[in-house]
């Protein structure tokens, strides 16, 4: 892990200004801590990867299912194959190396006491590269082998204006980005083989936006804003199918097209994807507005409306030809928020926050599971009602207080069904029963620090929180194997050590004091012919040590 940020200024002070930044990552870690859950010993990947391992306990994987069997065998697809929350059993290389650097150059002109315009100018290049062994076992039932190459680029405008009671800015917003991903996907599908993809894509973005409020009186005020976005996708690919999984690739490209709904064997040396460029386009109109009233000098309230749009784009991943060798394209999401609150400061040194919102979704997108391949999908609409309530008080300079709880009603009114793809039927879909994934009900938190005075100025600071995570999904399809299905609660603390001015600061660090076990995400294949399930617990308990000074 390395970082190297940098910057700089010129002219140094005065009018205008252009702060210069540059700044590098690398990033190596083992990838997605996901272990394995569990199996569907019926399922054909798992059942083929058996029979290439040796395994005694199946002949013949092909329908009718027939299954693995429970010997725990470490050549057998079954749920032996569990090692611990903290254990992976693949044999796959996992891993994950990111290589990140940019720049930007924002130049300020103060125009006069009520204008100012800047321009922000960036640059970024990503390289990620990383593997992981799906199925979390010693068989092969699904293998990946990742790397992405990203060129960014961006640039905004933007006129402000300040005066006595109208203060705004007008802007102009672009944005590009290429990139080429490289997929390399070794399967267990009867004869074993692999995909080999390789999928070139590009978006432009542009924007016009605005934002205005008026200070009626030094009490009220009223903001409002508008925004234009107009974004291109495009996507290009080469995806085949290389059988066996010990064959190099061809030195020739296929030429011909799989067909769609083909059998196995007629999905291997052939196109998924015409090799012409695909291309969409997403344009919408977004407003904001916001009212706000002071009442006194401890008493401010608002409510606000909102609007978001998230555009959509095409499916990248394959392992059998789409309808018409095209790929599958998801439309754009759209939402709408409105939001009341309440800020109060009724004594020195406390402080309440309350609000309470509803955001609904058109077209929201959610991931399915397209055979083994998770796709993007618009699946219908949905809504988020909910509330929250903050405090923080600190009755003296040395004892702090904060506490918050929020609540979510998740889900979703109506559903959209997935387009129709022969024989092959999307899963972990979506019911209007279903709750959005990472939507607990209840969220609560409470933190404590007091910080004792020591000789020479020095201080000393234990800190002490909790919080408690209500039951959540981590799908669409609200799959009870992955999901987190009962309430937690989590303690953690701190140790502090500071001198008078605060530069120095020394902290012990202790992340789950009760040890506890549970989920953080997961991901399920298992109504599909891969047919695994592998999940992520947080961290046990953990201690660090950090150190750090201000200049």
């Amino acid at each position: 892990l390395g970082n190297a940020p940098g910057g700089g200024r010129f002219p140094p002070t005065g009018n205008p200004s252009f702060p210069l930044r540059y700044d590098y990552s690398h990033e190596g870690e083992n990838g997605s801590p996901f272990v394995f859950h569990s199996i569907n010993e019926g399922a054909l990947f798992v059942g083929v990867g058996s029979i290439d391992a040796g395994c005694p306990d199946i002949i013949d994987p092909l329908p009718p299912p027939t299954l693995v069997g429970s010997t725990p065998d470490p050549r057998c697809g079954n749920d032996a194959q569990y090692m611990g929350p903290f254990t992976n059993g693949g044999t796959a290389p996992a891993f994950s190396e990111l290589r990140n650097r940019g720049g930007s150059l924002v130049a300020n002109w103060q125009v006069n006491d009520r204008w100012a315009v800047k321009s922000i100018t960036a640059d970024r290049t990503l390289r990620w590269r990383g593997a992981r062994d799906a199925d979390n076992t010693p068989i092969l039932v699904l293998h990946t082998n990742y790397s992405s190459k990203s060129e960014q680029f961006s640039q905004e405008l933007q006129a402000s204006y300040d005066g006595e009671r109208l203060h705004g800015v007008v802007g102009l917003y672009y944005f590009e980005e290429d990139s080429f991903d490289r997929v390399l996907v070794a399967i267990s599908n009867p004869g074993t083989s692999y995909d080999t993809q390789r999928v070139s894509l590009g978006t432009r973005a542009k924007a016009a936006f605005t934002e205005w409020s008026w200070d009626f009186t030094d009490r009220l005020s009223a903001t409002g804003g508008l925004r234009y976005t107009d974004e291109k996708k495009s996507l290009q690919g080469i995806m085949f199918n290389v059988s066996p999984a010990t064959a190099p690739e061809p030195a020739t490209l296929p030429t011909e097209l799989c067909p769609f709904d083909g059998p196995p064997p007629s999905q291997t040396g052939c196109l998924f994807l015409t090799t012409e460029p695909f291309r969409l386009k997403f344009t919408d109109t977004t407003v904001s507005g916001s009212v706000q009233y002071r009442w006194n000098d401890a008493v401010m309230t608002y409510a606000s409306y909102s609007e978001g749009f998230k555009s959509g784009g095409f499916n990248q991943r394959y392992n059998a030809a789409p309808p018409d060798n095209a790929p599958i394209s998801f439309g754009a999401e759209t939402a709408t928020t409105v939001e009341v609150g309440v800020k109060l400061n009724p004594l020195p040194g406390l402080r309440i926050n309350a609000a309470a919102f509803t955001t609904t979704y058109d077209d929201i997108q959610m991931t399915y599971r397209l055979g083994v391949v998770p796709l993007l999908f618009n699946a219908g609409k949905a809504s988020i009602d909910g509330g929250e309530l903050e405090i923080a008080w600190s009755p003296n300079r040395r004892l702090q207080f904060d506490a918050s709880v929020g609540y979510l009603d998740s889900g979703f009114d109506s559903i959209t069904p997935p387009p129709p793809f022969g024989d092959v039927t999307p899963t972990a879909t979506a019911t209007l029963d279903s709750r959005l994934p990472f939507t607990p009900d209840w969220t609560l938190h409470g933190g404590l620090s007091y910080r004792f005075p020591l000789p020479n100025g020095w201080s000393l600071t234990p800190r002490v929180d909790a919080s408690y995570t209500g039951a959540q999904f981590f799908d669409a399809g609200n799959s009870v194997e992955i999901s987190q299905m009962g309430g937690v609660t989590v303690w953690s603390g701190s140790l502090a050590l500071e001198p008078a001015d605060s530069r120095w600061r020394i902290a012990l660090n202790a992340q789950n004091l009760g040890d506890k076990l549970y989920p953080v995400a997961g991901t399920s294949s298992l109504t599909t012919s891969s047919g695994y399930a592998e999940i992520i617990y947080a961290r046990p308990r953990s201690l660090s040590l950090t150190a750090s000074y201000r200049f």
